[in-house]
């Protein structure tokens, strides 16, 4: 059976008695309610949770053994059009393997020459091409096979952050975060969404948001503030499109890429209330990482000064405080539009997960008690809500398929390898 969702002038409901699995076969009932607004289609999701097993069908990393094989700080990885992927971390290239799991090659290296970087921080690949994103700033653009096919080092000072977000329509999605002085004690970074048919620019803007809250620090300093007040982000659906979550609602807006709202997708979920009791354990929580210091360095414990943790207890306890958790964390977008949205109100310690936040760093600097399970609810490419799906606290995602999620798994070691998930058929 196929599936659609159609807009009409005026409201239409939509009762899917039966949605479809993976494999088309039909799954529990699904409400969905579709209508047009002034040339925006609305999307409201209001059945209850349906979980989704999945099963573990890739496993690729060993502690011992090729080096084409070993994994340390995994950063970034990339799905390719025929189930291939690519791998960002301390290696001085990024690497490509097939859906196999088999070693196929790589592309760029260390080094100040063309096609080469210091280090590499994110990687995009599809249209028989991959763009790397290197430091110092710079794209790169290579084939498949390792040739470079262009470089370029884009316009902006050092108080800009970039963000490949993806290609569609033909052009290059990149978001440019400006970090601006501190205005107030408490403010959104502005998020400026840029297009632009070669990696060469010109970069045009098409749309800014209000990005991660930010407090002032003293001068012109600033940093994190509270998770708890929510963080939008951003993807690009390859189709065309860009997805932006609400920082407090289970709201995502999508665009085209002329800056233009064309839909809206909700889902009704109950509110979970803010709990003040969670600031005594977000201090223990901050009290405990000072006092072991960052994992792997093997430093002697030592007593935490309360000046030190007064100053931090004010970034992570939001003020004033929200009436609920924000729902959404991140947003991963598969290549067939379909959407997975991690639940922020599902998480087991909240108080735990805003200390991670508000500390940062890659996930693989992660202290082990800032791992917990993670819920993404999957929505259809319409919009139409598909199901929930648990993933354990050793696994975190970084890409997704129609049907599947690649990320990173950390043994009890701390040794990594790339794990690939498939959602199970249902019978």
């Amino acid at each position: 059976m196929k599936r659609c969702c159609g807009c009409a002038a005026m409201l239409v409901t939509m009762l899917f008695a039966s949605a479809c699995d993976a494999g088309g076969s039909p799954a529990d009932a699904t409400q969905v309610e579709v209508r047009d607004s002034l040339g925006i289609e609305l999307v409201k999701n209001a059945s209850p949770d349906q979980m989704l097993e999945l099963d573990r069908i890739l496993n690729v990393g060993v502690i011992e053994g090729p080096e084409e094989l070993q994994f340390d700080g995994i950063a970034a990885l990339a799905v390719d059009s025929i189930g291939g992927f690519w791998v960002v971390d301390r290696h001085a290239s990024v690497r490509h393997y097939d859906s196999s799991g088999q070693y196929r090659g790589e592309v760029g290296g260390r080094g100040e020459g063309p096609g080469e970087a210091a280090r590499y921080m994110g990687v995009w690949a599809g249209d028989g091409t991959v763009l790397l994103l290197g430091s110092p700033r710079r794209f790169q653009l290579f084939s498949p096979e390792g040739d470079l096919v262009d470089e370029e080092v884009p316009a902006g000072g050092d108080g800009i952050l970039m963000r490949v977000l993806g290609r569609g329509e033909g052009r290059w999605i990149v978001t440019f975060e400006r970090f601006l002085p501190a205005g107030a004690d408490s403010f959104r970074q502005p998020v400026d969404i840029t297009v632009s048919p070669a990696i060469s620019g010109p970069f045009v803007e098409i749309a800014s948001f209000p990005g991660e809250l930010s407090v002032s620090t003293g001068g012109a300093g600033t940093a994190r503030g509270s998770y708890f007040h929510g963080t939008p982000d951003f993807a690009v659906d390859p189709r065309g499109a860009l997805l932006v979550s609400d920082t407090l609602r289970y709201r995502v807006e999508v665009y085209d890429l002329d800056g233009a709202l064309t839909r809206v997708v909700e889902r009704a979920v109950p509110g979970r209330p803010y709990d003040p009791g969670w600031e005594s354990a977000m201090e223990e929580a901050l009290v405990a990482a000072f006092e072991a210091g960052p994992p792997g360095a093997n430093l002697p414990p030592r007593t935490v000064n309360p000046a030190e943790v007064e100053p931090l207890m004010q970034r992570l306890v939001p003020s004033p405080p929200p009436e609920y958790l924000p729902v959404i964390d991140r947003l991963l977008v598969a290549a067939d539009g379909s959407m997975w949205v991690e639940r922020m109100d599902r998480h087991p310690e909240p108080a735990v997960r805003a200390v991670a936040h508000l500390v940062g760093g890659v996930r693989s600097g992660w202290r082990p008690e800032w791992f917990a399970p993670q819920t993404f609810d999957v929505f259809w490419p319409d919009g139409a809500y598909r199901g929930t799906v648990e993933l354990p606290a050793e696994v975190w995602p970084l890409a997704v398929t129609g049907d599947g999620m690649y990320g990173v798994f950390y043994d009890e070691l701390g040794v990594e390898s790339v794990v690939a998930f498939q959602i199970r058929a249902e019978n």
